[in-house]
């Protein structure tokens, strides 16, 4: 017998002993080993769906990284991968293009020009927050590919 099953024995030969001396002349219910393996059954569902769970948010976890890292990128003025800071893509794609090709420009800008398109870009970036959100609850859903 190994010792998860000596513990296991000894664990349900405690409970049987305690049960017959609180419950003089009281068998214990046949149900109850039934409940027993209704509870482990449940248990283990619940860490199968938690296992499930956990690689989902590893798998969102990834990606944010992944998107972060993009968003340095195109802080810096790398451009990153696809160019596009939104799902439209279009706009944010022609701001940072024209920011990236007008490098010589940018000493004559005014520090309210630039604090405008900070703002836009920051407001590109937040919708990309959010349609990154979109796309997890998508994943939550079973909608996502």
């Amino acid at each position: 017998m190994s010792a998860s099953n000596s513990n296991s024995s000894s664990v349900f030969s405690d409970f049987c002993q305690a049960w017959v001396s609180r419950f003089p002349g009281s068998e214990l219910p046949a149900a109850w080993e039934e409940d027993v393996r209704a509870n482990l059954r449940k248990h283990k569902t619940k860490v199968a769906i938690l296992r499930e769970e956990l690689e989902k948010e590893e798998m969102y976890v990834e990606y944010l990284d992944k998107l972060l890292a993009d968003i340095e990128q195109h802080r810096k003025g790398g451009g990153g991968g696809g160019g596009d800071l939104s799902s439209t893509g279009a706009e944010a794609t022609s701001d940072v293009t024209s920011a990236a090709n007008s490098k010589e420009e940018l000493p004559l800008r005014t520090s309210q020009e630039n604090a405008s398109s900070s703002k836009r870009l920051a407001t590109k970036a937040s919708l990309l927050v959010r349609e990154s959100l979109s796309f997890y609850v998508d994943i939550e859903r079973g909608l996502a590919p």
